[in-house]
């Protein structure tokens, strides 16, 4: 997974690649298709890449919402924040694999409601808390200060 983050002042920019989140589904929907012995018919060919995109989108759409206090804009898979100046720049690795769980999750919960309900509901309850992770790390990322205080024995 290459998930990658760039910082820059107070804009914070979260990458997903939108190949490796393709990827990721593609092979969990293949494992499941194979267990119930239908994988014709969830198994994410070309063709497919369509809807994902909108699954996908939906999910960003998801993320921007639950990033409202920070400004977010979104360019595909690419999401740019405004961060405070005490922005802890150690958890950016941490929120951009939530990000890219949240996306893969979203995509595979709603391909396979399409003719799975029953097995998509596990996704969707990943995708629900991949995202409440995500917003307690960026909230928590975004209050985070460095206190000095001196240090009295006694």
């Amino acid at each position: 997974m290459r998930c990658c983050a760039d910082i820059r002042g107070m804009k914070v920019t979260f990458t997903i690649n939108k190949e490796k989140v393709f990827e990721e589904v593609a092979k969990t929907t293949a494992y499941v298709g194979a267990l119930n012995d239908a994988y014709e018919k969830v198994s994410t060919v070309d063709a497919n890449e369509e809807i994902l995109s909108s699954f996908a989108e939906v999910a960003i759409n998801d993320i921007l919402c639950a990033l409202g206090a920070y400004n977010p804009v979104a360019s595909g898979l690419s999401i740019e924040v405004d961060m405070p100046q005490e922005y802890d720049t150690t958890k950016t690795e941490i929120i951009t694999r939530l990000i890219f769980e949240y996306i893969v999750s979203v995509v595979i919960w709603k391909w396979l409601y399409l003719m799975f309900p029953e097995k998509a509901m596990m996704w969707e309850q990943k995708a629900v808390t991949a995202l409440q992770k995500m917003k307690s790390y960026v909230n928590s990322a975004a209050k985070t200060r460095f206190l000095r205080r001196p240090m009295r024995p006694f």
